[in-house]
Protein backbone atom coordinates (compact mmCIF):
# COMPACT_ATOMS: atom_id res chain seq x y z
CA UNK A 1 0.00 0.00 0.00
CA UNK A 2 1.41 3.34 -0.83
CA UNK A 3 1.86 5.19 2.34
CA UNK A 4 0.46 9.21 2.17
CA UNK A 5 -0.11 11.88 4.71
CA UNK A 6 -3.71 12.23 5.97
CA UNK A 7 -4.14 15.88 4.80
CA UNK A 8 -3.13 14.78 1.50
CA UNK A 9 -5.83 14.30 -1.45
CA UNK A 10 -7.14 10.77 -1.95
CA UNK A 11 -6.91 8.46 -5.17
CA UNK A 12 -9.02 8.14 -7.82
CA UNK A 13 -11.37 4.67 -8.08
CA UNK A 14 -15.04 3.09 -8.82
CA UNK A 15 -17.41 0.84 -7.40
CA UNK A 16 -20.60 1.42 -8.79
CA UNK A 17 -23.01 -0.25 -6.33
CA UNK A 18 -26.45 -1.84 -7.94
CA UNK A 19 -27.94 1.43 -7.01
CA UNK A 20 -25.20 3.70 -7.90
CA UNK A 21 -25.57 7.22 -8.94
CA UNK A 22 -22.46 7.95 -10.47
CA UNK A 23 -21.48 10.07 -6.74
CA UNK A 24 -17.90 8.76 -6.46
CA UNK A 25 -14.71 8.93 -8.27
CA UNK A 26 -13.96 6.60 -10.97
CA UNK A 27 -17.70 6.35 -12.15
CA UNK A 28 -18.47 5.95 -16.26
CA UNK A 29 -14.72 5.41 -16.81
CA UNK A 30 -15.15 2.21 -18.47
CA UNK A 31 -13.56 -1.07 -17.40
CA UNK A 32 -9.78 -1.77 -17.29
CA UNK A 33 -8.46 -5.43 -18.39
CA UNK A 34 -6.68 -6.89 -15.91
CA UNK A 35 -2.56 -5.95 -17.56
CA UNK A 36 -0.19 -8.45 -18.06
CA UNK A 37 2.66 -9.63 -16.40
CA UNK A 38 5.68 -7.69 -15.75
CA UNK A 39 8.71 -7.58 -17.92
CA UNK A 40 10.51 -4.55 -16.93
CA UNK A 41 11.18 -2.69 -13.78
CA UNK A 42 8.76 -0.13 -14.98
CA UNK A 43 6.45 -2.27 -15.56
CA UNK A 44 6.37 -3.80 -12.17
CA UNK A 45 5.89 -0.89 -10.83
CA UNK A 46 2.67 -0.57 -12.83
CA UNK A 47 1.57 -3.28 -11.82
CA UNK A 48 1.98 -2.53 -8.53
CA UNK A 49 -0.11 0.38 -8.38
CA UNK A 50 -2.83 -1.34 -10.31
CA UNK A 51 -3.18 -3.73 -7.62
CA UNK A 52 -2.66 -0.87 -5.21
CA UNK A 53 -5.30 0.32 -6.66
CA UNK A 54 -7.99 -2.38 -7.25
CA UNK A 55 -7.84 -3.19 -3.27
CA UNK A 56 -9.03 0.18 -2.43
CA UNK A 57 -11.50 0.18 -4.75
CA UNK A 58 -12.62 -3.10 -3.82
CA UNK A 59 -13.24 -1.97 -0.25
CA UNK A 60 -14.88 1.39 -1.51
CA UNK A 61 -16.90 -1.34 -3.55
CA UNK A 62 -17.89 -3.10 -0.12
CA UNK A 63 -18.93 -0.12 1.74
CA UNK A 64 -21.30 1.09 -1.47
CA UNK A 65 -22.57 -2.45 -1.49
CA UNK A 66 -23.41 -2.93 2.27
CA UNK A 67 -26.91 -1.71 1.23
CA UNK A 68 -27.60 -4.64 -1.22
CA UNK A 69 -26.20 -6.96 1.07
CA UNK A 70 -27.32 -6.65 4.02
CA UNK A 71 -31.09 -6.22 3.11
CA UNK A 72 -30.37 -9.54 1.35
CA UNK A 73 -29.33 -11.29 4.34
CA UNK A 74 -32.63 -9.77 6.15
CA UNK A 75 -34.93 -11.20 3.36
CA UNK A 76 -33.49 -14.57 4.08
CA UNK A 77 -34.33 -14.29 7.55
CA UNK A 78 -37.88 -12.71 6.82
CA UNK A 79 -38.57 -16.25 4.95
CA UNK A 80 -36.75 -17.99 7.40
CA UNK A 81 -39.56 -16.58 9.92
CA UNK A 82 -42.54 -17.44 7.24
CA UNK A 83 -41.85 -21.20 7.37
CA UNK A 84 -42.64 -21.57 11.08
CA UNK A 85 -45.95 -22.48 11.69
CA UNK A 86 -48.86 -20.51 11.69
CA UNK A 87 -50.21 -21.74 15.47
CA UNK A 88 -46.41 -20.83 16.48
CA UNK A 89 -46.28 -17.24 14.76
CA UNK A 90 -49.59 -16.44 16.88
CA UNK A 91 -47.64 -16.33 19.99
CA UNK A 92 -45.29 -13.73 18.81
CA UNK A 93 -48.12 -11.87 16.62
CA UNK A 94 -45.96 -8.81 16.21
CA UNK A 95 -42.77 -10.34 15.57
CA UNK A 96 -43.15 -9.26 12.01
CA UNK A 97 -42.50 -5.64 12.70
CA UNK A 98 -39.12 -6.42 14.40
CA UNK A 99 -37.64 -6.95 10.87
CA UNK A 100 -39.23 -3.81 9.27
CA UNK A 101 -37.51 -2.38 11.89
CA UNK A 102 -34.41 -4.21 11.37
CA UNK A 103 -34.71 -2.97 7.50
CA UNK A 104 -35.13 1.18 8.72
CA UNK A 105 -31.91 0.66 10.95
CA UNK A 106 -30.35 -1.51 7.97
CA UNK A 107 -31.16 1.79 5.32
CA UNK A 108 -29.82 4.34 7.77
CA UNK A 109 -26.60 2.56 8.02
CA UNK A 110 -26.24 2.16 4.68
CA UNK A 111 -26.74 6.29 4.22
CA UNK A 112 -24.05 6.89 6.44
CA UNK A 113 -21.49 4.26 4.65
CA UNK A 114 -22.56 6.09 1.30
CA UNK A 115 -22.40 9.63 2.79
CA UNK A 116 -18.91 8.34 4.26
CA UNK A 117 -17.89 6.95 1.22
CA UNK A 118 -18.80 10.31 -0.86
CA UNK A 119 -16.72 12.32 1.78
CA UNK A 120 -14.07 10.42 2.11
CA UNK A 121 -12.74 8.63 -0.98
CA UNK A 122 -12.10 10.96 -3.09
CA UNK A 123 -9.81 12.44 -1.07
CA UNK A 124 -7.89 9.72 -0.10
CA UNK A 125 -7.69 8.49 -3.12
CA UNK A 126 -6.14 11.42 -4.77
CA UNK A 127 -3.95 11.36 -1.74
CA UNK A 128 -2.81 8.25 -2.63
CA UNK A 129 -2.47 8.64 -6.35
CA UNK A 130 -1.89 12.20 -6.97
CA UNK A 131 -1.73 11.69 -10.84
CA UNK A 132 -5.23 10.39 -10.62
CA UNK A 133 -4.70 7.35 -12.82
CA UNK A 134 -8.52 5.86 -12.37
CA UNK A 135 -9.33 2.36 -12.58
CA UNK A 136 -12.71 1.06 -12.91
CA UNK A 137 -13.71 -1.64 -10.08
CA UNK A 138 -12.23 -5.08 -11.56
CA UNK A 139 -12.70 -7.53 -8.44
CA UNK A 140 -15.82 -8.53 -6.45
CA UNK A 141 -15.94 -7.55 -2.50
CA UNK A 142 -14.96 -10.47 -1.04
CA UNK A 143 -16.97 -12.11 1.78
CA UNK A 144 -14.02 -11.14 4.06
CA UNK A 145 -14.50 -7.46 2.39
CA UNK A 146 -18.55 -7.65 3.75
CA UNK A 147 -17.64 -9.10 7.21
CA UNK A 148 -14.65 -5.99 8.04
CA UNK A 149 -17.81 -3.49 6.74
CA UNK A 150 -19.92 -4.42 9.68
CA UNK A 151 -17.04 -4.93 12.14
CA UNK A 152 -16.40 -1.27 11.27
CA UNK A 153 -19.45 -0.43 12.49
CA UNK A 154 -18.39 -1.65 15.38
CA UNK A 155 -15.17 -0.09 16.04
CA UNK A 156 -17.05 3.32 15.38
CA UNK A 157 -18.48 2.14 18.45
CA UNK A 158 -15.35 1.42 20.45
CA UNK A 159 -13.62 4.48 19.14
CA UNK A 160 -16.27 7.35 18.46
CA UNK A 161 -19.42 6.70 21.04
CA UNK A 162 -20.20 7.25 24.61
CA UNK A 163 -20.91 3.29 25.06
CA UNK A 164 -17.24 2.66 23.75
CA UNK A 165 -16.09 4.78 26.47
CA UNK A 166 -15.61 2.20 29.18
CA UNK A 167 -13.71 0.08 26.83
CA UNK A 168 -11.54 2.86 25.92
CA UNK A 169 -10.78 3.70 29.47
CA UNK A 170 -9.46 -0.09 30.01
CA UNK A 171 -7.71 -0.49 27.31
CA UNK A 172 -6.47 3.38 25.98
CA UNK A 173 -6.37 4.42 29.72
CA UNK A 174 -3.21 3.01 31.04
CA UNK A 175 -1.38 3.39 27.54
CA UNK A 176 -2.34 7.30 27.85
CA UNK A 177 -1.58 7.50 31.67
CA UNK A 178 1.94 6.19 31.43
CA UNK A 179 2.81 8.15 28.81
CA UNK A 180 1.93 10.98 30.39
CA UNK A 181 3.99 10.05 33.29
CA UNK A 182 6.77 9.55 30.85
CA UNK A 183 6.66 12.95 29.55
CA UNK A 184 5.86 15.47 32.25
CA UNK A 185 6.86 18.33 31.06
CA UNK A 186 3.59 19.47 28.96
CA UNK A 187 5.42 22.41 27.59
CA UNK A 188 7.71 20.14 25.65
CA UNK A 189 5.57 17.46 24.58
CA UNK A 190 5.16 19.45 21.39
CA UNK A 191 8.36 18.44 20.01
CA UNK A 192 7.90 14.99 21.54
CA UNK A 193 6.82 12.23 18.26
CA UNK A 194 4.90 9.63 19.08
CA UNK A 195 4.01 6.66 16.79
CA UNK A 196 0.71 4.37 16.85
CA UNK A 197 0.70 1.54 14.59
CA UNK A 198 -2.48 -0.27 13.62
CA UNK A 199 -4.03 3.25 14.96
CA UNK A 200 -7.41 1.65 13.64
CA UNK A 201 -10.23 4.94 13.75
CA UNK A 202 -7.29 7.12 15.37
CA UNK A 203 -9.02 7.57 18.25
CA UNK A 204 -6.07 6.74 20.18
CA UNK A 205 -3.49 8.47 18.24
CA UNK A 206 -5.86 11.75 18.76
CA UNK A 207 -6.18 11.41 22.55
CA UNK A 208 -2.18 11.51 22.10
CA UNK A 209 -2.35 14.70 19.93
CA UNK A 210 -4.65 16.67 22.77
CA UNK A 211 -2.26 15.33 25.42
CA UNK A 212 0.14 17.90 23.39
CA UNK A 213 2.81 15.73 21.73
CA UNK A 214 3.49 15.23 17.86
CA UNK A 215 1.16 11.74 17.04
CA UNK A 216 1.01 10.16 13.85
CA UNK A 217 -1.30 6.65 13.50
CA UNK A 218 -0.50 4.33 10.65
CA UNK A 219 -2.68 2.00 9.16
CA UNK A 220 -2.70 -0.63 6.86
CA UNK A 221 -6.39 -1.68 6.26
CA UNK A 222 -8.66 0.31 3.69
CA UNK A 223 -11.92 0.22 5.91
CA UNK A 224 -10.23 1.74 8.61
CA UNK A 225 -8.51 4.36 6.53
CA UNK A 226 -11.13 5.47 4.94
CA UNK A 227 -13.46 5.63 7.53
CA UNK A 228 -10.91 7.21 10.14
CA UNK A 229 -10.71 9.89 7.14
CA UNK A 230 -14.15 10.77 7.48
CA UNK A 231 -14.38 11.38 11.19
CA UNK A 232 -10.97 13.28 11.56
CA UNK A 233 -11.55 15.55 8.59
CA UNK A 234 -15.33 15.53 7.85
CA UNK A 235 -17.22 15.65 10.53
CA UNK A 236 -17.86 19.06 12.61
CA UNK A 237 -20.13 18.54 15.27
CA UNK A 238 -20.18 15.88 17.87
CA UNK A 239 -22.99 13.31 17.73
CA UNK A 240 -24.29 14.34 14.22
CA UNK A 241 -24.62 11.04 12.68
CA UNK A 242 -26.57 8.08 14.12
CA UNK A 243 -25.81 4.48 13.21
CA UNK A 244 -27.46 1.00 14.24
CA UNK A 245 -23.83 -1.07 14.77
CA UNK A 246 -25.90 -4.31 16.22
CA UNK A 247 -28.51 -4.79 13.57
CA UNK A 248 -26.76 -8.00 12.50
CA UNK A 249 -26.51 -9.09 16.31
CA UNK A 250 -28.84 -11.75 15.61
CA UNK A 251 -28.05 -13.78 18.43
CA UNK A 252 -27.13 -13.72 22.43
CA UNK A 253 -29.58 -11.27 22.94
CA UNK A 254 -31.75 -10.38 26.27
CA UNK A 255 -34.23 -8.40 24.57
CA UNK A 256 -35.83 -8.57 20.84
CA UNK A 257 -34.96 -4.39 20.40
CA UNK A 258 -31.51 -4.42 21.94
CA UNK A 259 -29.98 -5.41 18.16
CA UNK A 260 -31.91 -1.87 16.99
CA UNK A 261 -30.97 0.41 19.80
CA UNK A 262 -28.73 4.01 18.27
CA UNK A 263 -25.54 4.96 18.88
CA UNK A 264 -24.71 8.58 18.27
CA UNK A 265 -21.28 9.23 16.33
CA UNK A 266 -18.85 11.07 17.31
CA UNK A 267 -18.86 11.78 20.77
CA UNK A 268 -16.17 14.28 20.48
CA UNK A 269 -15.65 15.95 16.89
CA UNK A 270 -12.01 16.11 16.26
CA UNK A 271 -12.52 19.17 14.20
CA UNK A 272 -14.72 20.76 16.88
CA UNK A 273 -11.86 19.52 19.65
CA UNK A 274 -8.67 20.65 17.61
CA UNK A 275 -9.96 24.50 17.97
CA UNK A 276 -9.33 23.72 21.59
CA UNK A 277 -6.17 22.21 21.56
CA UNK A 278 -3.44 23.48 23.74
CA UNK A 279 -1.50 26.08 21.61
CA UNK A 280 1.78 24.68 21.79
CA UNK A 281 0.34 21.13 20.68
CA UNK A 282 2.42 18.82 18.16
CA UNK A 283 1.29 17.81 14.50
CA UNK A 284 -1.50 15.37 14.49
CA UNK A 285 -1.13 12.88 11.34
CA UNK A 286 -2.05 9.43 9.75
CA UNK A 287 -0.04 7.49 7.30
CA UNK A 288 -1.34 4.66 4.96
CA UNK A 289 1.20 1.59 4.40
CA UNK A 290 2.16 -1.69 5.69
CA UNK A 291 4.05 -0.95 8.90
CA UNK A 292 7.42 -2.62 7.99
CA UNK A 293 7.65 -0.67 4.52
CA UNK A 294 6.85 2.47 5.87
CA UNK A 295 9.16 2.02 8.86
CA UNK A 296 12.21 0.42 8.10
CA UNK A 297 13.16 3.22 6.19
CA UNK A 298 16.38 5.04 7.08
CA UNK A 299 14.93 8.14 7.66
CA UNK A 300 12.92 6.79 10.35
CA UNK A 301 15.61 5.09 12.45
CA UNK A 302 15.93 7.07 15.59
CA UNK A 303 13.44 9.39 14.76
CA UNK A 304 10.67 8.96 17.57
CA UNK A 305 10.16 9.24 21.45
CA UNK A 306 7.58 6.63 21.86
CA UNK A 307 5.60 4.42 20.51
CA UNK A 308 2.24 2.88 21.66
CA UNK A 309 0.73 -0.30 20.17
CA UNK A 310 -2.85 -1.06 21.17
CA UNK A 311 -3.49 -4.84 20.17
CA UNK A 312 -1.28 -4.49 17.29
CA UNK A 313 1.68 -6.74 17.93
CA UNK A 314 -0.21 -9.93 16.86
CA UNK A 315 -1.11 -8.86 13.51
CA UNK A 316 2.93 -9.73 12.68
CA UNK A 317 3.66 -12.38 10.01
CA UNK A 318 6.66 -12.21 11.90
CA UNK A 319 7.10 -10.71 15.23
CA UNK A 320 11.21 -10.81 15.14
CA UNK A 321 10.96 -7.88 12.01
CA UNK A 322 7.96 -5.82 14.40
CA UNK A 323 10.23 -5.93 17.43
CA UNK A 324 13.77 -4.88 15.69
CA UNK A 325 11.89 -2.19 13.78
CA UNK A 326 10.81 -1.11 16.59
CA UNK A 327 13.45 -1.10 18.46
CA UNK A 328 15.10 0.87 15.43
CA UNK A 329 12.76 3.34 14.87
CA UNK A 330 13.15 4.78 18.65
CA UNK A 331 15.83 6.75 20.13
CA UNK A 332 17.97 6.13 23.34
CA UNK A 333 15.75 6.31 26.26
CA UNK A 334 12.12 6.25 23.83
CA UNK A 335 9.27 4.62 25.52
CA UNK A 336 7.15 1.64 23.71
CA UNK A 337 4.00 1.20 25.70
CA UNK A 338 1.78 -1.60 24.49
CA UNK A 339 -1.69 -3.51 25.59
CA UNK A 340 -3.17 -6.56 23.20
CA UNK A 341 -3.15 -10.00 23.65
CA UNK A 342 -1.23 -12.91 21.12
CA UNK A 343 -4.29 -13.38 19.18
CA UNK A 344 -1.68 -14.33 15.85
CA UNK A 345 -3.86 -12.98 13.13
CA UNK A 346 -2.41 -15.65 10.53
CA UNK A 347 -2.00 -18.49 12.57
CA UNK A 348 -5.04 -20.06 10.81
CA UNK A 349 -4.34 -19.32 7.37
CA UNK A 350 -2.19 -22.28 5.74
CA UNK A 351 -1.03 -20.00 2.91
CA UNK A 352 0.33 -17.03 4.87
CA UNK A 353 3.52 -16.84 7.48
CA UNK A 354 2.38 -16.86 10.50
CA UNK A 355 4.83 -17.24 13.91
CA UNK A 356 2.85 -17.79 16.41
CA UNK A 357 5.20 -17.48 19.80
CA UNK A 358 4.22 -17.46 23.43
CA UNK A 359 4.59 -13.60 25.41
CA UNK A 360 7.91 -15.21 27.62
CA UNK A 361 9.24 -15.62 24.07
CA UNK A 362 8.10 -12.47 22.63
CA UNK A 363 9.35 -10.55 26.09
CA UNK A 364 12.77 -12.27 25.74
CA UNK A 365 13.16 -10.93 22.02
CA UNK A 366 12.23 -7.54 23.29
CA UNK A 367 14.52 -7.67 25.39
CA UNK A 368 17.44 -8.41 23.51
CA UNK A 369 16.50 -5.73 20.74
CA UNK A 370 17.90 -3.32 23.55
CA UNK A 371 14.63 -2.54 25.85
CA UNK A 372 14.23 -2.73 29.43
CA UNK A 373 11.01 -3.85 30.55
CA UNK A 374 10.24 -1.27 33.57
CA UNK A 375 6.12 -2.69 33.86
CA UNK A 376 4.24 -5.78 32.89
CA UNK A 377 1.08 -6.88 34.19
CA UNK A 378 -2.53 -8.44 32.90
CA UNK A 379 -5.54 -6.65 31.83
CA UNK A 380 -9.15 -7.63 31.72
CA UNK A 381 -10.56 -6.53 28.60
CA UNK A 382 -13.21 -6.77 25.65
CA UNK A 383 -13.01 -5.75 22.27
CA UNK A 384 -15.75 -4.09 20.03
CA UNK A 385 -18.37 -6.22 22.57
CA UNK A 386 -21.91 -5.65 22.58
CA UNK A 387 -22.42 -4.35 25.95
CA UNK A 388 -26.19 -5.53 26.28
CA UNK A 389 -25.24 -9.19 24.47
CA UNK A 390 -25.05 -12.33 26.46
CA UNK A 391 -22.13 -13.06 25.76
CA UNK A 392 -18.65 -11.50 25.17
CA UNK A 393 -14.96 -12.24 24.63
CA UNK A 394 -12.62 -11.20 27.39
CA UNK A 395 -8.79 -10.56 26.78
CA UNK A 396 -6.30 -11.25 29.27
CA UNK A 397 -4.32 -8.54 27.49
CA UNK A 398 -0.49 -7.66 28.40
CA UNK A 399 0.26 -3.90 29.71
CA UNK A 400 3.90 -3.26 29.05
CA UNK A 401 6.06 -0.39 29.51
CA UNK A 402 9.44 -0.37 28.59
CA UNK A 403 12.81 1.57 27.50
CA UNK A 404 14.94 1.43 24.93
CA UNK A 405 18.94 1.12 26.31
CA UNK A 406 22.02 1.90 24.29
CA UNK A 407 22.83 -1.83 24.30
CA UNK A 408 24.14 -3.19 20.84
CA UNK A 409 21.22 -4.68 18.73
CA UNK A 410 21.41 -8.16 17.11
CA UNK A 411 21.23 -7.51 13.11
CA UNK A 412 18.30 -7.04 11.33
Amino acid sequence: MHSANADDPLPPYSACADNCNGGHPGHGQGFVQPPPQPRTKEEAARLDLYEEQMAFLRVEAAFIRYRTYALRILEAKKTHWQSVKPQHKALLPDYSSHHGGMEKCIIANADFMDHTVAQSSHAMFAAYWPDGHVVNQVDQPTALDMDKVLSTFRQFVRDWSDEGKAERDVTYGPLLEQLGKSFPNVNARGNMKVLVPGSGLSRLAFEIYMMGFQSQGSEFSHHMLIQGSFILNHVAKARSFTIYPFVHHITNNRERGDPLRPIHIPDVAPCEALENAPPNNGGFSMCAGDFLEVYSKPSEVNAWNAVVTCFFIDTAHNIFEYISTLSRLLVVGGVWLNVGPLLWHFADQMNEVSIELAWSDVKKIIVDYGFDILEERNIKCTYTTNTLGLMAQTYTAIFMHAVKTNRPLPPI
